[in-house]
């Protein structure tokens, strides 16, 4: 197996690793918090959770283009440089796949959410208050994630 082969498995596997964890963390809220409370906080979570993970990216987007170069040791490689050069050619995000595209948010966020899981094994109810809480984080988390293909998806009518 290629180099690249090798990655985009591990990017493939942590995609579904996190996206299997997350949904599993929902299902312990919803049931550590019961149906009523998880059916009042799941839609206003969800759109908080959206618009929190965009001023996330937002102000990622805007540290990565203000500070530092490509260059810049630890971080500029791994961050600075792919965002800069994503300016230059804003259809390349259109070209990568799936993996590519989603697999280190994945990771990053599988990596929250282990964190987190601890916290989800007891079986001790939650109140509606902390169910909204735990509900918002977990949604933040896979929209902090998913916001690598909604970056690709608005860049889509640009690669005609």
């Amino acid at each position: 197996m290629s180099p690249r082969g090798k990655i985009e498995l591990v990017e493939t596997s942590a995609i579904l690793a996190f996206f299997s964890m997350s949904l599993l963390s929902l299902l312990a809220v919803s049931y550590r918090g019961g149906v009523e409370a998880t059916v009042l906080t799941l839609i206003p979570a969800l759109f908080l959770a959206h618009y929190l993970a965009d001023l996330l990216s937002g102000l990622i987007h805007w540290v990565c283009d203000s500070f530092g170069c490509a260059s810049t040791r630890f971080w500029g490689p791994a961050f600075i440089g792919p965002f800069r050069r994503h300016h230059d050619t804003p259809r390349d995000i259109t070209k990568i796949t799936l993996s590519e595209n989603l697999g280190s948010s994945a990771m990053a966020g599988l990596a929250v959410l282990l964190l987190l899981s601890h916290q989800l094994v007891s079986l001790d109810p939650l109140t509606p208050l902390k169910t909204f809480c735990v509900m918002l984080f977990i949604l933040f988390i896979q929209s902090a994630v998913l916001s690598n293909l909604f970056h690709r998806w608005a860049h889509l009518r640009d690669a005609d």
